[in-house]
């Protein structure tokens, strides 16, 4: 849906977008809340070349996510991108339940907002933080 056709031809009065962000003058836009997003694995999970810098180097970890529009998802690929990581697997799930278990069995690793991650992983996961993400 694009938000900003249906603010604009009435068919809707206010929107709740998390990216992107609505910047146009027609609109008044009120930040409601910036949340950390982070990297979670299993306790075993190695995640040391997320915070390497080495073009094209791939990903080892298996990427756990949902359908392509998933914001999290796309952040994630966006932030590899930027280092030149490339992600050698995805597992793509349609079921959070389904991400959480496959994560929490080290099957490879997802994007959650910190306050997910904290409610949905046990303190034996791993949480890793590389600029803008979280590493615990």
């Amino acid at each position: 849906m694009n938000h900003g056709k249906a603010l604009l031809n009435g068919s809707a009065d206010v929107a709740f977008v998390m990216l992107p962000e609505l910047s146009d003058p027609n609109f008044i836009v009120y930040p409601l809340k910036e949340e950390r997003v982070v990297v979670v694995g299993g306790p075993d999970t190695p995640m040391d070349a997320l915070g390497k810098n080495d073009r094209d180097q791939k990903l080892r970890e298996v990427f756990i996510a949902n359908g392509k529009d998933c914001i999290y998802r796309a952040m994630f690929e966006k932030y590899l991108e930027e280092r030149g990581l490339v992600i050698s697997q995805l597992m793509e799930l349609w079921s959070i339940e389904a991400i959480k278990r496959c994560v929490r069995r080290g099957l490879g690793i997802t994007c959650l907002p910190l306050t997910a991650a904290f409610l949905l992983f046990s303190r034996k996961s791993s949480i890793t933080k590389t600029s803008g993400f979280l590493r615990r």
